[in-house]
C-alpha cells in the first residue's frame, strides 16, 4: 500500500494552480506544454506514477519550488519559490519583460532581422509544433 497522498496533491496542486491565475486546466496546460487531461488526472489523483519532469514543470508554474511535490506526497505542504509562479521563466506574465528567458544574442539578431528572416523563423517553429520542420506555411 503506498503511503503517498495523490489526492492530497491534487488538492494542493488545484489551490495553488488557481492562487497562480491559471483559471483552468486548460490554460496551465498551455503555460506548461502538457495535456490538461495530465493535469487534470494529477488534480483529481486518478494515477499514482507521474514523470518526475512533468511534475517539476507544474511546480515551477504555480509558485513551488522543485521537488516540492514530494512533501505534498507525505502529507506535508508545498514549498513556495521566492519568485512566485512562473519561477525559471515558465510562465511569463505581463510584468515579465518583453524576452524573458530568451538568449540575449538571440533578441540581438531579432531586433534587426528584416520581415523576410522573421517569416522563415515563424515557419520553422510552426514547422516544429506541428510536426514537420521543413514545412512553410502559405
Amino acid at each position: 500500500m503506498s503511503t503517498r497522498d495523490w489526492k492530497h496533491l491534487g488538492r494542493e496542486l488545484q489551490a495553488a494552480r488557481i492562487a497562480a491565475g491559471f483559471n483552468t486546466l486548460e490554460d496551465l496546460a498551455r503555460a506548461v506544454n502538457l495535456s490538461s487531461r495530465i493535469l487534470g488526472d494529477i488534480e483529481a489523483g486518478r494515477r499514482e506514477s507521474y514523470r518526475p519532469s512533468t511534475l517539476h514543470r507544474v511546480e515551477r508554474a504555480v509558485g513551488w519550488t522543485t521537488g516540492s511535490y514530494e512533501s505534498v506526497l507525505a502529507g506535508g505542504s508545498p514549498r513556495l519559490a521566492e519568485d512566485g509562479p512562473g519561477e525559471q521563466g515558465s510562465r511569463p506574465t505581463d510584468a515579465t519583460p518583453v524576452g524573458y528567458g530568451i538568449d540575449p544574442d538571440v533578441l540581438v539578431e531579432l531586433a534587426t532581422a528584416t520581415p523576410e528572416q522573421i517569416q522563415r523563423v515563424k515557419d520553422f517553429l510552426l514547422g516544429i509544433k506541428y510536426g514537420d520542420p521543413g514545412r512553410r506555411r502559405a
